[in-house]
């Protein structure tokens, strides 16, 4: 059986994590100057990097959601009485 060693992979598990955070702010931050420096735009244009990026935005709530879930299903799982 695979035996999940979260002392040994929350390391990796931080770094990872710093990283998508990290990338995150970089979609933002473009959407952002998009926004501010090509506000003439076609609006069709404007709908799509505004739709990307709520898409994204959903795609981190969504991750961030399981991450806090998982654990405590974990933790709180049935086990055998021997």
């Amino acid at each position: 059986m695979y035996d999940l060693l979260a002392g040994e992979n929350i390391g990796s598990f931080i770094i990872g994590l710093s990283i998508s955070l990290v990338l995150f702010g970089v979609i933002v931050l473009q959407g952002y100057t998009y926004y501010q420096n090509f506000s003439d735009d076609n609006p069709l244009l404007k709908t799509l990097a505004g739709t990307i990026l709520w898409v994204t935005l959903l795609l981190i709530l969504g991750v961030l959601a399981m991450l806090t879930v998982i654990p405590g299903g974990y933790w709180k799982r049935p086990t055998r009485s021997s």
